[in-house]
């Protein structure tokens, strides 16, 4: 499930959810801590969102960048851990490591 942390959103009693990713307005990096009241965005289900969140589902946030970064919620904090690489960035890491076996095996 995606939010944006200005929305408003409502769920239904036994809704399940794997995964919460919420976009913000604001930058932010790796590292950072900042207080967000999930009440805002949903009301009288906050309490079952921030039990899912704190146990199975997969919680993310969003940038004012577009850049993801995996989240935890403890306490009412949003503490930010680290980037989530694109999947081309990925790629190109992947690429250079092939380039960098290549040359090694060459000169041996």
């Amino acid at each position: 499930m995606q939010v944006a942390s200005t929305s408003q959103a409502l769920l239904a009693e036994g809704t399940v959810f794997y995964s919460l990713n919420i976009v913000f307005d604001d930058d932010f990096s790796d590292g950072d801590v900042f207080s967000f009241d999930l009440s805002d965005i949903f009301g009288d289900s906050a309490t079952i969102v921030e039990s899912a969140i704190t146990s199975t589902s997969d919680f993310t946030i969003t940038n004012s960048l577009g850049e993801m970064f995996a989240a935890d919620y403890v306490d009412g904090n949003i503490n930010v851990g680290a980037a989530i690489p694109e999947p081309s960035e990925v790629a190109a890491m992947l690429g250079a490591l092939a380039l960098a076996l290549a040359a090694a095996r060459r000169k041996a």
